[in-house]
């Protein structure tokens, strides 16, 4: 001002004055399972990032795919224990009655009192492709990465395609080419769980991979739950036959 006094917030000031991110303290329990180890003296413990909800010890668990329930003895953040923990918080909890040869990298905890989990039988995706040498076309079988699950699924059908909105551009079509956004229809070839991403944001997206290079990335628009538990990836398909 005229008096050459500096007046508003220190950065410590503003950036303690932004607001805090909303956190889906009150949607179902989610968690991504990261690791799971075997700890001397106390039992089988897996680790992971809270998507939604909040665990509390004592609740019951069921994890998925495979649908295997425990029940949750104690949780840890940094070695500290913890009666409950909420969204982006990173743990590690106990699961009574597991081994670890039962559980692995990609399974989601969730709580069997709230809204269940169900294992994907496929899922209809919005993408954007971006690294495609030449076409994309139905059968394409590459690697899906989503939350902790790398899993191979097959690009069953090209439903549309679209413009940058979401406007409808072309109804089924043949292929796609770098920098289409389409909406297509995925079946996983191994158990997988993810939900849509308007409901769960961290089960909802997902990146697309193949040789290292990253073909496209999407979201998950709505799933369709599987008759009978998935058995097994197969070979993957020959790139040259449906990727060109």
């Amino acid at each position: 001002d005229d008096e050459g006094v500096v007046r508003g917030f220190t950065l410590v000031e503003a950036i303690d004055a932004l607001p805090l991110p909303h956190r889906p303290v009150s949607h179902a329990v989610r968690i991504p399972i990261q690791s799971i180890f075997k700890v001397s003296g106390v039992g089988t413990v897996a680790t992971g990032r809270v998507a939604s909800g909040v665990l509390e010890r004592g609740d019951k668990v069921v994890l998925m795919p495979g649908n295997v329930q425990a029940d949750v003895t104690s949780i840890h953040i940094h070695h500290m224990d913890q009666a409950h923990v909420g969204p982006g918080d990173i743990v590690g909890f106990r699961v009574r009655g597991l081994s670890v040869r039962e559980l692995h990298r990609g399974m989601v905890a969730a709580s069997v009192d709230q809204r269940p989990l169900v294992n994907v039988g496929s899922f209809v995706a919005k993408i954007i492709v971006m690294g495609v040498v030449n076409q994309l076309r139905p059968g394409y079988s590459p690697v899906f990465f989503c939350h902790t699950a790398s899993v191979s699924c097959r690009i069953a059908e090209l439903l549309e395609k679209t413009d940058k909105t979401g406007k409808r551009r072309e109804e089924r079509p043949d292929f796609l080419k770098n920098g289409d956004h389409a909406v297509v229809r995925v079946v996983p070839r191994q158990p997988l769980c993810v939900e849509p991403y308007a409901v769960c944001p961290p089960l909802g997206r997902f990146v697309v991979r193949d040789a290292r290079v990253t073909v496209a990335v999407g979201v998950v628009q709505s799933v369709e739950a599987a008759a009978a538990p998935a058995r097994g990836a197969g070979k993957r398909t020959k790139k040259s036959k449906y990727f060109r």
